[in-house]
């Protein structure tokens, strides 16, 4: 029994280092830029490297497929062993369906303010489009401009701005699920 056991582990683990994704497109945040616009601040950047084989076929199979984006303003460290505080996090859901009869992709960018200070929280909004470009339709669902997260109320500590980008779902052994991200930080300067 226990070697048939090890037998399926081997195999699980040699299957799922022969799917291993290569170092060159592997998911990446480039281009993080931080502007501050009025009495807020503006996060933009875009994830590379996510559009492989696997997913434009899911795409094009005429699933709905989502990307979460978040942007997280983080307050200053109280002490060492403590985390930063979440002053402020801001969500962005693009979500891409493909219609085989028409060709088209309906595109749909959600944008929701989660953690903010009452005061300040802009309403949230919805973007929709429509294209039969492929590469118009990765770059609504790879480039996020424009994330709203208010400035903070004290200039003298230090924040930082934490991104991340949920993907879906990967599986580990192909049976543990665990969830791709990518994760980005800066710097604030006030």
């Amino acid at each position: 029994m226990s070697r048939r056991l090890a037998a399926v582990m081997a195999l699980a683990l040699s299957t799922s280092v022969a799917h291993a994704t290569p170092e060159s497109s592997r998911p990446a945040i480039d281009a993080l830029k931080v502007e501050h616009v009025g009495a807020g601040i503006q996060v933009s950047y875009i994830v590379t490297g996510i559009f492989d084989e696997g997913v434009l076929e899911r795409v094009h199979s005429g699933m709905r497929m989502s990307f979460e984006h978040r942007a997280i303003l983080l307050g200053p460290r109280v002490a060492v062993i403590f985390p930063r505080e979440v002053v402020a996090k801001t969500i962005v859901v693009t979500t891409v369906s493909f219609d085989s009869l028409t060709r088209r992709y309906e595109l749909e960018r959600r944008f929701v303010g989660k953690a903010w200070p009452k005061t300040e929280k802009p309403p949230d909004r919805v973007e929709q489009s429509t294209t039969t470009s492929r590469e118009e339709m990765e770059a609504w669902m790879t480039s996020v401009r424009g994330i709203p997260l208010p400035s903070p109320s004290d200039p003298e500590g230090k924040f930082k701005i934490r991104v991340r980008t949920d993907l879906g779902l990967r599986f580990l052994l192909m049976i543990l699920p665990w969830p791709k991200t990518v994760t980005a930080e800066t710097w604030l300067e006030l």
